[in-house]
């Protein structure tokens, strides 16, 4: 689906709030806990009373061992059991 005008006059972030506010299946947002993204997205979380709201309504979860690609075993394993596990939540 293309975003509306009024979506592109603003930057990624506010696209990415509006579109998950828009969204209402379930989220899970996968985050490292040594990453720079990662940290400037939970600092935007804590500090941005509408980032706050949409946060609390996904499920965070902390995959200490990953790098962005999962490219070692453990975060692919780690990666593929939070997967599987939000799918098999989300067909019970």
């Amino acid at each position: 689906r293309r975003a509306g005008a009024a979506d592109e006059e603003v930057g990624f972030i506010e696209r990415m709030r509006r579109g998950r506010e828009r969204f209402t299946g379930r989220t899970d947002i996968l985050l490292r806990d040594t990453d720079l993204t990662a940290a400037e997205f939970r600092d935007l979380t804590k500090s941005d009373a509408t980032w706050a709201s949409v946060i609390a309504r996904a499920d965070v979860k902390p995959i200490e061992s990953a790098d962005h690609t999962f490219s070692t075993k453990s975060a692919l394993r780690e990666f593929l059991q939070s997967s599987v596990s939000a799918v098999q939540e989300s067909i019970r």
